[in-house]
């Protein structure tokens, strides 16, 4: 269903989820921005101060900045490399982008990923909290690290692959998107030279080895080894890895699912505004 067509009472609600997650991803100063943008919208209703409302979202999108920034560096990095694709696309390239993210099957995957996360997020916790054993926790990690990699990240880049096309003023086929792989986008920012920060915490030796239940733990070490060896034998990779340093690439990689999730509730809450203003001008 088109935007055009919700109800108030529909859109309200639609628009409430994003104060909401953004709460529960710690942004708890956008949170109250974007809380404050819709209860403005329900005070003014018929007649919305189109000025103040704007004011309002730029604060939104400021106060998104400095909180997800504030986490590390690399959020820093990452947040600028998808925002600056994400305006260009929306300045250069609408209606493309309409076409590209606004559909119901999209929305669907969203759900999805939603809950699939949810899944691998409880696993991950009772990893960190309730496993003693070293060795324990290292399995555990790889598999949650297997999982995220497999779904959740792949959809991500799938979405920022999209926004750089975009950006870029090319073209996006939606069908052909849902079945692209990390490995071809990793191809597509290397061969434009574009920065590299969303492949950081990417590793494919850890992967392919925990898909093929290839490792061994180290007890003297502490480390795990990952053995990616695929039928060519002379592309075989070995990797080692402490449990903190599996937790970090994990990390990096959680953060890009959130940036994507905190940039679509922006983005929700700048099309509510505008439905909201061109029903109430």
């Amino acid at each position: 269903m088109s935007i055009e067509n919700i109800p108030d009472d529909t859109l309200f609600n639609w628009l409430q989820t994003s104060p909401r997650l953004l709460n529960s991803l710690n942004l708890r100063s956008s949170s109250i921005t974007a809380n404050n943008i819709i209860q403005q919208i329900r005070r003014e209703i018929p007649h919305i101060n189109g000025t103040t409302l704007n004011q309002q979202f730029h604060d939104l999108q400021d106060s998104v900045d400095v909180e997800f920034s504030r986490r590390s560096v690399y959020s820093r990095n990452i947040l600028v490399q998808l925002q600056r694709s994400v305006r260009r696309s929306l300045s250069t390239n609408l209606r493309e982008a309409q076409i590209t993210f606004q559909t119901n099957a999209r929305l669907d995957r969203w759900e999805q990923r939603r809950r699939a996360y949810r899944i691998i997020d409880k696993f991950r916790n009772t990893i960190l909290r309730g496993y003693q054993d070293e060795e324990d926790k290292l399995i555990g990690i790889s598999y949650a690290y297997l999982s995220l990699t497999n779904g959740i990240y792949r959809f991500c880049l799938q979405d920022c692959y999209a926004w750089e096309r975009l950006g870029r003023g090319e073209s996006v086929d939606p069908n052909a998107l849902v079945h692209f792989e990390v490995h071809e986008i990793y191809n597509y920012y290397k061969d434009n030279g574009l920065p590299m920060f969303y492949f950081h915490g990417w590793d494919t030796t850890i992967r392919n080895a925990v898909g093929h239940t290839n490792l061994n733990y180290d007890e003297a070490t502490q480390k795990m080894t990952f053995v990616n060896e695929p039928r060519e034998t002379d592309k075989k990779k070995v990797s080692e890895y402490e449990f903190v340093e599996i937790v970090e690439n994990y990390e990096k990689i959680l953060e890009i699912y959130q940036l994507v999730l905190i940039m679509n509730q922006v983005l929700s809450v700048s099309s509510g505004c505008v439905e909201f203003l061109r029903r109430y001008p």
